[in-house]
């Protein structure tokens, strides 16, 4: 048995994926949705060949929606209503000024979990009345890093909820769009020193202490130095 005239693969192929899996079910191709195109025209083709045996369709579920044929330019058949604009722009105006009436300002420094989340620590970085909570939403969106200190406008989303910032105002004293291309701290080029300081002055030549650290371990500019001596040993001399 031959492919049908009407139906042949170029007209199978020019059909729309919906169109041939509802002629796919018509012929008796059993789960039509499971395949891709390509696969569900040879199916077709197979079943219309006689290759597969047409499964029987099944009466069970809700019928298919019908095709709409008719052009767009056609709006007999669309009752939509239309909102005046006026009223259009009211509802959105009414509801902008319901979202953004009641909130205020507060800065702090961030803090955050390891769920992505954090808080705005208002007094010294130790939880208070005051903290605020921010999202991962904003976290991720501005790439803050903990430490920073955010300043922003928190208001309550609900009145069994805690406070939470809706918008960030600055980071760390700048834009919060100047602060997301920051490089992280394990990525900067280290400056190393090149210039050294001597501690020994010209009026001090039996100031030993100071005198050994310039030999021993001199400091440049850039390093810090720390002497490291035991409780009962007086090291004032060396630290004045």
């Amino acid at each position: 048995m031959g492919m049908n005239k009407v139906y042949n693969r170029s007209t199978l192929s020019n059909m729309g994926i919906f169109e041939l899996r509802e002629y796919a079910r018509s012929v008796g191709v059993d789960s039509p949705t499971m395949y891709k195109k390509d696969v569900l025209i040879d199916k077709i083709a197979a079943v219309l060949e006689g290759e597969i045996a047409p499964k029987p369709r099944s009466n069970r579920g809700r019928p298919p929606k019908p095709l709409i044929t008719k052009p767009l330019s056609d709006s007999s058949y669309i009752n939509t209503p239309v909102m005046p604009v006026g009223k259009t722009s009211a509802i959105l105006n009414d509801s902008a000024s319901n979202d953004y009436d009641d909130f205020e300002e507060r800065e702090g420094i961030l803090e955050v979990h390891n769920d992505g989340y954090g808080f705005l620590r208002v007094h010294n970085y130790e939880p208070g009345d005051k903290d605020a909570y921010i999202s991962n939403q904003l976290i991720k969106k501005y790439r803050l890093r903990k430490g920073d200190m955010i300043k922003g406008n928190v208001r309550k989303i609900r009145e069994d909820k805690q406070i939470a910032v809706f918008n960030i105002i600055s980071v760390n004293g700048v834009k919060p769009e100047d602060v997301i291309r920051r490089v992280n701290f394990e990525d900067l080029v280290p400056i190393y020193p090149d210039e050294r300081f001597k501690l020994e002055l010209p009026n001090s030549r039996f100031d030993i202490a100071i005198r050994s650290i310039d030999l021993i371990s001199p400091i440049g500019k850039g390093q810090r130095g720390m002497i490291v001596s035991h409780s009962q040993k007086n090291c004032q001399f060396c630290c004045s």
